[in-house]
């Protein structure tokens, strides 16, 4: 899940990046955003959540369990690092899921709303005719967006470390 929804958000990124090149410096498009930088952004957007979360979940099967009831409806690496006897692997864990967090879902968000202000920005500057079509362009991304990020809120309501 937090594989997915990392990917999710990076993927988010990858589109508004695309978006505010193409609208905001549209001249530098075709250098920008070629099929190769394209695929190399896909995969990272893939790769680097997934590589993250096996890192994490690696650190958290690695540490002995000192108890055995999860008070959850699943399984997550959260409840097996309480399900822990503690120490240094399970802080290590502890420390490793905030800097995923911050990594796949704040940097992101950061980004996304940087570019979709400067987005914003322009389209108010320029003709109607163009800002109007940078605005429809853009707002259906933003509300997948705005949703997505809406359902992480209530999802980190019931895991410390998730953003």
């Amino acid at each position: 899940m937090c594989s997915l929804g990392g990917s999710a958000f990076m993927l988010l990124t990858a589109m508004a990046f695309d978006r505010y090149v193409a609208i905001c410096r549209p001249m530098r498009y075709a250098a920008l955003v070629s099929p190769r930088t394209v695929k190399a952004v896909l995969l990272f957007c893939w790769l680097l959540p997934a590589t993250m979360v096996l890192i994490i979940v690696l650190l958290a099967v690695c540490q002995p369990l000192c108890r055995s009831n999860i008070n959850r409806l699943y399984c997550d690496v959260y409840s097996l690092n309480r399900l822990s006897c503690g120490g240094n692997a399970a802080q290590m864990s502890d420390v490793f899921a905030i800097f995923i967090s911050i990594a796949t879902v704040l940097l992101p968000v950061i980004f996304v709303l940087f570019s979709y202000s400067s987005i914003l920005y322009v389209s108010l500057c320029r003709t109607r005719g163009s800002s109007s079509k940078a605005l429809r362009t853009c707002l259906p991304h933003l509300l997948v967006f705005l949703n997505y990020r809406k359902h992480r809120i209530i999802y980190s309501q019931q895991s410390p470390y998730s953003l």
